[in-house]
């Protein structure tokens, strides 16, 4: 099935709720991959960033990512939380004391963070 949930053997799993619960998550697995594809493949910067990311982090390096535009590191965003990376994220609408704790996370060593996203006009950065 495309949706890599097998075909209901009998009428009775047709009609059991785990079966479509399974057949939905499948459903949102494959159109939130082919919406990740789709938006890779829109932009140069993020097919370069989806074949550098990777490997930087494999290396065990930490990233610093910088933008101008919010809604570049909105679809920045999507594509690391895809790929299940640590992330933290300062712009414009972060406070000062949430501004201060993101910066701590990434800096802490033991952190999950591989990739800080700030914008440019984040005001203090």
């Amino acid at each position: 099935h495309e949706w890599g949930v097998r075909e209901p053997q009998s009428l009775r799993e047709h009609n059991d709720e785990a079966y479509w619960r399974e057949l939905r998550r499948g459903m949102e697995r494959a159109d939130s991959e082919r919406y990740i594809a789709r938006l890779v493949e829109s932009s140069g910067k993020l097919v370069l960033l989806s074949k550098l990311l990777p490997k930087l982090k494999e290396d065990g390096h930490r990233v610093l990512l910088f933008s101008q535009f919010t809604k570049m590191l909105d679809l920045i965003e999507d594509l690391v939380e895809a790929r299940g990376w640590g992330y933290e994220r300062l712009d414009g609408a972060i406070g000062g004391k949430e501004r201060q704790q993101a910066i701590d996370r990434f800096s802490d060593p033991m952190s999950g963070s591989f990739l800080f996203m700030l914008s440019t006009r984040a005001g203090g950065v």
